[in-house]
């Protein structure tokens, strides 16, 4: 149902019916549709996670395994549009609501140790400041090209790369401590 695009007027009774289900069999498993989208954005945000973990896999230069994670996750919006939407269209009382160690923290982790990786001297504030500026960026445009915003000329692939390039660079040159972060962006 979340691929056919159908998340907002998913009910606990139409799924049962999906699925060839009498009406109350969902309210076995969940309370209600909110702890049943939980679940399953839960279960989306791991499958995110083995995406990148994937793309990454048998890597050696952290070059490398960055622009891969990059791709990847670029890759499985266009690919898994709906599930994609799925893990950021949340309202802060379930965001308040996800519980300690979710499966969302797996894609911050792995991007975190990669920003580590590239900027081996940088402190905490460093690391985390440059990754959301990796995340920002990447999500933005992607969530443009999904929303049909991006059309100045260039395509998300084109895009992609130049930023991914882009921050790369300015990973390089906060690690040597001769720039910002937003430097080579401007």
């Amino acid at each position: 149902m979340i691929r056919a695009g159908s998340l907002s007027t998913l009910s606990m009774r139409g799924l049962a019916a999906a699925v060839g289900a009498s009406a109350m069999t969902a309210y076995r498993y969940y309370p209600d549709k909110h702890a049943l989208i939980a679940d399953v954005r839960e279960e989306v945000w791991r499958q995110f996670a083995a995406c990148l973990d994937r793309a990454t896999a048998g890597i050696s230069g952290a070059e490398d395994r960055f622009r891969r994670a990059c791709d990847a996750y670029v890759r499985f919006a266009l690919d898994r549009e709906h599930e994609f939407r799925l893990l950021f269209e949340t309202d802060k009382q379930e965001t308040a609501a996800r519980p300690e160690g979710s499966s969302d923290a797996a894609s911050w982790t792995l991007l975190t140790g990669l920003v580590r990786q590239l900027m081996p001297d940088a402190d905490r504030d460093e690391v985390l400041e440059q990754a959301h500026w990796i995340w920002a960026s990447l999500h933005g445009m992607t969530m443009l090209h999904l929303s049909g915003r991006l059309m100045l000329g260039r395509s998300l692939d084109q895009l992609a790369a130049k930023v991914i390039e882009a921050h790369l660079q300015a990973l390089r040159q906060s690690a040597g401590g001769r720039a910002s972060p937003v430097a080579p962006l401007l």
